[in-house]
């Protein structure tokens, strides 16, 4: 039984006694099962760690595993229900549905993956529509809706393919023919003398950046998330991937409207560097980003160097297969601690479900407080306590959760060759 300063372990097996109740007590109606479905659904996503807490409450691994699967088995259609609810909500297509009505066979169905709170895994730039911005005076361009529509359908890429990857083999193959797609690609975006100049060759770094989002974009593919173009062309801000697929769109309608290709390059770069991509947006009549991305305007408006290192914190986690903490991880949130790459990843995804409780903005402020485990908890996410030592920053460091090089003098450099 559970130790009575244990508020988890009351929690689980208050849960248990009420399914348990439920189960003995259920009728065969449909009522009582899709309610049976809901309880069971909500404990696989209230209860954080269900499966390794079950094993401590029980003692017994193998009846924990089992009664862990049957939990999961009964509460999926529910979370099935939900996730076909919000699909409906944030869809457009939905608003006028097409109703087909005819016998369908589940022999063969296969249940469906639940989605990661960071996929690292984007679909093309097909999505669907959003709404129309406000009517442009300018006859000849394009409408939003539908030059996003042309730009994501034109040429779907197969599921493999939807975004480079650019994690390195051990010949460092891949990243150097996607720098060689992109180029190619951006050809005549690009000035004449920068034409047969490799992709890192390109300068300013800026130039760099702004080619990258050029050729990816307009070979209908997303930046791969461990890009720096992924960072600082907003993409980081997308709360889902629906809203990232969106912004590619409307920065490749941008692009494609552009009478000359050379300055629309050259605008792009110039507002990159002085924080006005939202006066670029306003400029050529595309005001209703405001409404399409509400975090972006704060993030691309903001410097560099005075941005919350909450947005790389994202984008590190994100890049599923990045085990090298950078120096402001290790800063500012306790990666420096870690002391093997397994504790690395580990410790992303602690950060992974914290983000799912608790807001980018409030994770910041736990930063700067050093209070990152006490926000968690806070939130209800539960954290072995023996990983608390690596969620401590260097608090009270006034330089903390914001990008600058002050106060990482001593986490440069590789981390793991240090050790």
């Amino acid at each position: 039984m559970p130790q009575p300063e244990s508020t988890a372990d009351e929690e689980l097996g208050t849960r248990l006694l009420t399914l348990c109740q439920d189960v003995k007590g259920c009728e065969s109606s449909l009522k009582n099962i899709n309610a049976l479905a809901q309880v069971a659904s909500t404990m696989t996503r209230v209860i954080m760690n269900l499966g390794e807490r079950l094993k401590f409450f029980l003692r017994k691994a193998q009846i924990s595993n089992e009664l862990y699967q049957l939990i999961c088995e009964l509460g999926f259609p529910e979370r099935i229900h939900k996730t076909l609810i919000r699909a409906a909500r944030t869809c457009s297509n939905f608003l006028h549905p097409t109703i087909h009505l005819e016998r369908v066979s589940l022999s063969n169905g296969r249940p469906l993956m639940q989605r990661a709170e960071f996929p690292d895994s984007r679909g093309a730039l097909s999505a669907p529509k959003p709404a129309p911005p406000p009517q442009i005076s300018n006859s000849k361009r394009i409408p939003f809706q539908q030059a996003t529509s042309e730009a994501c359908l034109s040429s779907s890429p197969p599921p493999s393919q939807l975004r480079a990857s650019t994690q390195p083999s051990s010949l460092g193959q891949p990243r150097t023919t996607m720098y060689c797609a992109v180029m190619e690609t951006a050809q005549k975006y690009l000035a004449q003398e920068d034409r047969h100049q490799t992709f890192l060759r390109l300068k300013p770094d800026t130039k760099q950046l702004v080619a990258h989002l050029v050729g990816t974009l307009l070979r209908t593919r997303l930046l791969p998330v461990d890009v720096e173009a992924w960072q600082a062309f907003g993409f980081v801000t997308a709360s889902s991937e629906e809203e990232e697929r969106q912004l590619a769109g409307l920065y490749s309608v941008l692009l494609k409207e552009a009478e000359n290709p050379q300055k629309i390059f050259c605008d792009l770069q110039r507002a990159l560097e002085t924080n006005t991509l939202t006066v670029l947006f306003d400029n050529n009549g595309y005001g209703h980003f405001r409404q399409m991305f509400p975090k972006l305007e704060a993030f691309l408006r903001t410097p560099p160097a005075q941005r919350s290192t909450v947005w790389r914190l994202k984008q590190f986690v994100l890049n599923k297969n990045e085990t090298e903490p950078p120096a402001w991880a290790q800063r500012d949130y306790g990666f420096k601690f870690c002391k093997q790459r397994e504790e690395v990843l580990l410790l992303k995804e602690i950060y992974n479900k914290i983000c799912k409780k608790i807001s980018l903005k409030d994770l910041h402020t736990a930063c700067i407080h050093g209070r990152l485990y006490e926000a968690a908890v806070q939130k209800g996410v539960f954290v072995d306590a023996k990983y608390k030592r690596l969620m401590q920053n260097d608090y009270p460091s006034p330089f903390l959760g914001y990008e600058n090089d002050k106060g990482l003098k001593n986490y440069r450099g590789s981390f793991f060759k240090k050790r």
